[in-house]
């Protein structure tokens, strides 16, 4: 017998359907045990029309009260799904009246048995491509004649070389999920040759053809910017199946690169982040404690436009608006409090390199 709609879902049907018709409605189980009804103190009571209309599979309209012991004139419909018998559809009232509200019932019933079946395949489908892409990112084995099978079914190629995308939420932002989730995946959606999953708590999972990658950043540098400061998001390396798993390490390294002014970074633009990004928190704290501690925020965002200005003064007063005196007494400042002087090369790059993993934001 076909799986037939919960207690609760027909009992809601029904309901929904007399607010539309004004006329009672049960919904009976192949048995002749009813179901649901608008008429609650029949719940759970035999009904023997339904009944014979569930043995004999035929349409059984009652024309006046009584025509059946104990029964009201109307309409006893047997409901079908895929062939079985799933429960019967009676509604009380006269027959030519209310034989049209029988078959909306009818028909509601089945979208939503269709409805559920979706649901089913669809969560069955995102734990398969769960498990696929965790295990490749986990490095964990697979059976190649499960991975050929896989990638046939999702007309993925063997041969071809992929990237993980991974879009990282921001916990620290109070945003409403499922509205993201929503967009994030419609945009997912249009990029062919991929597979995506939610990883929870706050990861976004997109492992994408190369080159289908290519052709998509635009969709991605789109999302991106509609939602700075919500999310980063990093591409990795390009990389055959077996190391997709460095391609997502090298994405986390990119999120890590990445600031509030441009949130989509790829492993292939990053150049001494990539070095300072593998190394562990522990070794960045260190590091900057000893050269970098007792600036204030002011002085490092003064440090980090002084070097993006190429260690000129005239550019750098340009950049902030400020005479150049200004920024010899502020890099003066500087030198006082760290001890490292930001006008000699080799203390410049010192500094340097604490100014860019203070810009490196730790993955939480």
């Amino acid at each position: 017998m076909a799986i037939g709609l919960t207690q609760d879902v027909a009992q809601k049907l029904v309901e929904t359907v007399k607010d539309v018709c004004g006329h009672d409605i049960n919904y009976i189980d192949p048995k002749g045990i009813i179901l649901a009804s608008t008429r609650k103190s029949r719940i759970g009571t035999f009904h023997e029309i339904g009944r014979k209309a569930a043995e004999s599979g035929d349409i059984i309209e009652v024309m006046k009260d009584d025509d059946y012991l104990g029964t009201k004139k109307g309409v006893n419909i047997p409901f079908f799904y895929k062939r079985e018998l799933v429960a019967v559809i009676g509604i009380s009232g006269d027959p030519d009246k209310v034989r049209s509200y029988a078959y909306l019932v009818q028909r509601i019933a089945i979208l939503m048995l269709k409805e559920r079946e979706l649901e089913a395949q669809d969560h069955g489908r995102r734990n398969e491509i769960h498990y696929f892409m965790r295990s490749l990112v986990e490095h964990q084995p697979m059976e190649p004649e499960y991975i050929k099978e896989f990638m046939h079914r999702r007309k993925l190629s063997l041969t071809d070389s992929y990237r993980m995308v991974v879009i990282r939420m921001d916990s620290s932002r109070r945003v409403k999920l499922s509205m993201v989730e929503e967009h994030i995946y419609r945009i997912f959606d249009q990029i062919q040759d991929s597979l995506y999953i939610f990883n929870y708590p706050k990861e976004f999972w997109l492992m994408v053809n190369t080159e289908s990658c290519e052709s998509n950043l635009f969709r991605l540098e789109k999302l991106a910017k509609m939602y700075a400061g919500i999310f980063r998001i990093g591409i990795g390396t390009s990389e055959m199946l077996s190391g997709l798993y460095r391609s997502y390490k090298s994405a986390l390294i990119a999120i890590q690169s990445a600031g509030e002014e441009k949130n989509i970074i790829s492993y292939d633009d990053l150049t001494l982040d990539i070095l300072l990004g593998n190394l562990d928190e522990d070794a960045k704290t260190r590091y900057k404690n000893r050269t970098i501690a007792t600036l204030e925020k002011e002085d490092l965002d003064f440090l980090k436009i002084y070097f993006a200005s190429n260690l000129s003064l005239q550019k750098t007063a340009e950049k902030l608006f400020i005479h150049k005196n200004t920024v010899q007494y502020k890099l003066n400042r500087i030198h006082t409090l760290t001890g490292l002087n930001p006008r000699a090369f080799e203390e410049a790059v010192v500094l340097y390199l604490a100014a860019v993993m203070d810009q490196i934001q730790p993955l939480s």
